[in-house]
């Protein structure tokens, strides 16, 4: 996905002579996104003050940088863009915002499995370790495919004792003890578990 963003120095004629691509020569038009930016604003608005995303809506607020700009430089790129029309600059974030949940905890997931045997000289020993490597050269044998899809619910168990250290305050790694069990965490993460609700095989 890229940002549409038309330079006020183009000119209605070099725009229309190169239709195609929105701008005149050597006029740039589409910008890719700078997602290091963009995320960084999650964490100013939101996560560093201990607020989360209530709505798809709300993620969609939070306005997309384009590449070689920064999200404190955004005011001046647009600026200097005031061509670009509205339904330009709303146009990725119809495209988002299908796709953006904060809510559901319920998830489809998609899978195309194969089952490679890999070629290797005849006779080679079990410990042989090309059994072990994947050659896109040569042509491995493919000894069996699946394609489905599973239904998987992420969920909490408020039962759960370990829930008891759990403090949103603390801002550290979550720590474990020799067991493996949770300590101490800030976040809710580390606590999630999921149920697999149906799996469903495709057909050829």
């Amino acid at each position: 996905m890229e940002i549409t963003a038309i330079d006020s120095s183009a000119t209605f004629a070099n725009s229309y002579k190169n239709k195609g691509d929105g701008g005149g020569p050597k006029t740039k038009v589409r910008y890719s996104i700078n997602m290091d930016e963009t995320l960084k604003q999650f964490d100013t608005l939101k996560f560093s003050l201990n607020k989360a995303f209530i709505s798809a809506s709300e993620i969609c607020d939070i306005p997309l940088v384009p590449a070689g700009s920064t999200a404190a430089g955004l005011s001046a790129f647009w600026a200097s863009r005031l061509l670009t029309g509205d339904n330009s600059l709303e146009r990725p974030y119809t495209h988002l915002y299908s796709r953006l949940t904060t809510k559901s905890n319920t998830y489809t997931v998609h899978v195309w499995v194969e089952v490679l045997r890999p070629v290797v000289p005849r006779g080679a020993a079990n410990n042989d370790a090309q059994w072990a490597q994947f050659n896109d050269k040569k042509q491995d044998q493919i000894v069996s495919r699946y394609r489905g899809s599973t239904l998987i619910e992420r969920y909490i168990d408020p039962m759960d004792p370990a829930l008891a250290n759990f403090d949103e305050t603390f801002n550290g790694a979550t720590e474990t003890d020799a067991n493996g069990n949770i300590t101490k965490a800030g976040s809710l993460d580390p606590f999630y578990k999921f149920h697999v609700l149906s799996t469903k095989k495709f057909g050829r």
